[in-house]
């Protein structure tokens, strides 16, 4: 017979992560909690008395309350633990240690030389890790997250066949942390942990679901619904960059045709307005020539957009998000490529007669890629409602 009800373990477990997620968004009262919550106030302060005796939530200040009197506010301990984020790129890795609320307290960010192995890098990264260990935060290590290029199995934290990223095909990177570090290892795409760390910190906090659009060295997605990341039925849910643009296009590395990566991520479309013009090779130096009139610099941002317009249609029809954020050089004085992709994207898709779809740049700025990294594993300490 199946078991359909929560046995008390499970349950105090789901009531912590409700409270947790609820004072995580914000300060909030114990009243307030009850009503975001629905449970009764005798529970809510079970729960909270538990957790202020653990450290991990702390008594802030006096705040208003719906009945006139003066609630006290909760937030979350940032010293109760701390988390090491690991970003790894096609070109640079970024790697530092965040406290439980997110500030990045330490970090380093240096470039990978293209001509040693990717054990040599971990190598070093390792190195880098032990000296930033050795004068640990406040707090005990609730873990480390590690974000990478997909597609990558999640389930054996390793990286798979990522395009342009062949040194790295097949590393087992959990296990190789795992070996040195006592605690807990995940591994996510760097898409999909932007997009999760921008409902916590960023533009995502006001929407329940929306998709974020990862643009540079290659372009990737990660689908936020109802405030979880969709992984899909074997974790390559929302791979966007791989959807045609052109279905009699050159074929990808990935083994399909003319995907979308080929033509609108960072290097590709550098590599054609180049060809226009030899000073168009960073895109903030375009941004700024079509911006002061630059009619070919125009021509570069409006050929991006277009691209970009045609995966972002794809995604608003397929998963009827409100919003999109993009990530990555693009945000660079965002203005002007936000205005095109929206025009664009809001004159094509079914829902345009409702309001269209918002078009953002992401607010994460301190350090985002070691946020998505490390963000992960706070992510799965406050699901959990439990120590992992």
């Amino acid at each position: 017979m199946r078991k359909s009800t929560l046995n008390a373990a499970e349950m105090r477990r789901f009531n912590r992560s409700l409270v947790l997620e609820h004072i995580r968004t914000g300060e909030c009262s114990r009243i307030e909690l009850a009503k975001k919550t629905g449970l009764t106030r005798a529970a809510i302060s079970l729960i909270v008395d538990e957790l202020l005796e653990e450290g991990i939530l702390l008594q802030g200040s006096a705040i208003s309350s719906s009945v006139g009197r003066r609630a006290v506010s909760l937030l979350l301990n940032p010293n109760a633990f701390y988390v090491v984020g690991l970003d790894i790129s096609r070109t640079h890795y970024a790697l530092g240690i965040l406290d439980f609320c997110g500030k990045c307290l330490k970090q380093v960010k240096k470039r990978i030389d293209s001509r040693i192995t990717a054990k040599d890098v971990l190598d070093e990264i390792k190195n880098e890790m032990l000296v930033m260990l050795e004068n640990p935060p406040q707090g005990k290590l609730l873990g480390m997250g590690i974000t990478a290029p997909g597609p990558l199995d999640v389930n054996e934290g390793k990286l798979l066949n990522p395009p342009n990223f062949e040194k790295w095909h097949g590393i087992p990177l959990v296990d190789y942390f795992k070996n040195i570090l006592d605690c807990p290892v995940v591994l996510e795409k760097n898409s999909g942990a932007l997009a999760l760390a921008e409902k916590v910190y960023g533009a995502g906090r006001q929407y329940d679901s929306f998709f974020g659009l990862v643009v540079d060295t290659g372009i990737g997605g990660g689908f936020v619904n109802q405030g979880r990341l969709y992984r899909g039925s074997f974790g390559f849910g929302a791979e966007i960059g791989h959807t045609s643009v052109d279905c009699f296009g050159d074929m990808c590395d990935c083994g399909n045709n003319g995907c979308v990566e080929l033509y609108a991520s960072v290097p590709r479309i550098l590599e054609w307005a180049v060809s226009l013009d030899s000073s168009f090779n960073d895109w903030k130096v375009i941004i700024d020539e079509a911006m002061a009139g630059n009619l070919l610099a125009l021509n570069v941002a409006e050929r991006e957009a277009e691209y970009l317009s045609c995966i972002i249609t794809t995604i608003v029809q397929v998963l009827d998000v409100p919003a999109v954020v993009i990530f990555g050089d693009l945000t660079y004085k965002f203005e002007l490529i936000q205005n095109l992709i929206r025009e664009k994207v809001n004159s094509r898709i079914l829902s345009r007669s409702l309001g269209g779809v918002e078009i953002k740049a992401s607010r994460l700025t301190d350090a985002p890629a070691i946020l998505a990294s490390g963000n992960l594993i706070i992510e799965n300490y406050i699901r959990a409602g439990d120590t992992i």
